[in-house]
């Protein structure tokens, strides 16, 4: 046991940390980004998010100063990242 403890050890030594680094934000998230922007100084009542695939990473969505906004996002996934997590976050699925 102890030979197996040294042997791990040694390789342990050796190895070199890989930091878990997530995509950029994507350029369609950041596009979607700016449309909810402009729709929410017009004063919109409502909007269409594209059907596709938006990955907000290290990043956040923000609605800020909405006020009675319907979005209607079939076929939309939003995929968040963080620096702890390469792979997308469970997305929930409304009806």
């Amino acid at each position: 046991m102890k030979a197996a403890a040294v042997v791990f050890l040694a390789l342990l030594a050796g190895a070199r940390a890989v930091p878990s680094v997530p995509p950029p934000v994507g350029t369609s998230a950041m596009k979607l980004q700016g449309d909810v922007d402009a729709a929410v100084a017009a004063g919109a009542v409502a909007m269409t998010i594209p059907a596709g695939i938006y990955v907000f990473s290290n990043t956040n969505m923000l609605l800020a100063g909405t006020r009675d906004l319907a979005i209607d996002a079939r076929g939309v996934t939003l995929q968040v990242r963080t620096r702890s997590s390469t792979t997308p976050s469970s997305t929930p699925t409304y009806t």
